[in-house]
Parts: C-alpha cells; structure tokens; sequence
C-alpha cells in the first residue's frame, strides 16, 4: 500500500508510460548510427558537412535549393517532393534536408558522402551560398 503523496507522485508517471506502452531506455540504448531514424519517423543525416537557416518562406530556399543543385549538374529525382515543409534529396554521393523550423526560418542541411570533412565543408559552404545568392 502506498503510504504517502511523495510516493504516488513518484509512482503516477510509471503507471501512465506503462499504460502507452513506454519503456524506460538509458542513454546507451539510443541509435547513433549515421543516417539514424528517430522515433517520429524523421531522418537525420550524421555529421552533416554544412548547414545554414535562411529567412525566407519554405517554398522560396526548397526552389532555391533545387536550382542550385540543377545548375551544379545534380538530377533531383521528381520523388524528391516535399512534404509538410520537409524535402529530402538523397542521392548516393549528397544528402540534402531542406526544413522549416519555425514561422519564416527554413534550415538547408548538406552531407557530401563521397567527400572527406574538410572537402565536405568546402562544399558545403559553396552550395549554401550559392542557395543564398538564388534567394
């Protein structure tokens, strides 16, 4: 029996995650593999090589992104639609996450797979200025 309020407070969160199906995990638990799916179904490329926040609506940096991808001769497949302002272009040699993260913020993320850090992020840093010079 439970003897006093300290207790049930302590006790009402275990009770409400053992009701939604919920399991504790420590910290080793967690998936740090590159390319990782989190819980929500959203996918993070590791170690990206650049990322840049651009003050534009979505649909302006996701054109933007696309034209500067055309113009450096990389084919963005027509799967590549976005959706609920998220667009992913996962090519073998480059991944590119374009999202919005708040009211009129959109985040450009990079990751050249074929290329070391430092050439990743030389370019990284050409292709998101190019993005910016298009906006």
């Amino acid at each position: 029996m439970i003897r006093s309020t300290r207790h049930l407070l302590l006790l009402a969160p275990l009770v409400a995650c053992a009701a939604c199906g919920a399991r504790l995990r420590s910290f080793d638990d967690v998936d740090t593999t590159p390319n990782a799916t989190l819980e929500h179904g959203v996918q993070v490329a590791a170690e990206t090589h650049g990322h840049r926040d651009f003050p534009r609506a979505f649909d302006l940096v996701w054109s933007a992104t696309v034209e500067a991808l055309h113009a450096r001769g990389v084919p963005v497949p027509q799967s590549a639609e976005p959706h609920n302002e998220v667009g992913e272009i996962d090519l073998d040699s480059l991944y590119v996450r374009v999202a919005a993260r708040a009211p009129g913020r959109v985040c450009v993320e990079l990751r050249f797979r074929q290329l070391d850090d430092e050439k990743g992020r030389a370019q990284a840093s050409a292709l998101l200025d190019e993005i910016q010079s298009r906006l």
